[in-house]
């Protein structure tokens, strides 16, 4: 098995996930929310430790960069766990949510659009 690849695409995800934790820094902005620190707060920690996977694991050789099944299970099974727990750093460093379970909760409902959510209003 090629883990090389594999964590090398997972930093590649996690790094978007720090990136997309940026859009709603302006709009917290303009409604004067207070979440905006853990917004950036996340997105630094998101971007930085998806950064370091990725380039440091990256292939500079191009001709061993296939996936096989094996490697396509994990990238999507340790991309969406990795994915839902940096994603609920807003939530817990906000102080949205009051536990790491909820937080978590709340962010893969949220990245699989079922709707169910712990938060009351």
């Amino acid at each position: 098995m090629n883990f090389r690849p594999v964590v090398s695409i997972l930093g590649f995800l996690v790094f978007g996930t720090g990136v997309a934790m940026l859009l709603p820094i302006p709009f917290s902005l303009y409604y004067g929310d207070a979440t905006v620190t853990a917004f950036v707060f996340s997105s630094l920690i998101s971007v930085g430790v998806g950064l370091f996977f990725w380039l440091a694991y990256r292939k500079r050789n191009l001709d061993d960069n296939t996936l096989h099944a094996k490697e396509g299970y994990l990238v999507v099974t340790f991309g969406w766990l990795l994915c839902s727990l940096f994603g609920s750093l807003p939530l817990l460093l906000s102080g949205t949510v009051s536990s790491f379970t909820d937080a978590f909760f709340e962010v893969i409902s949220g990245f699989t659009t079922t709707g169910a959510s712990i938060i009351p209003d």
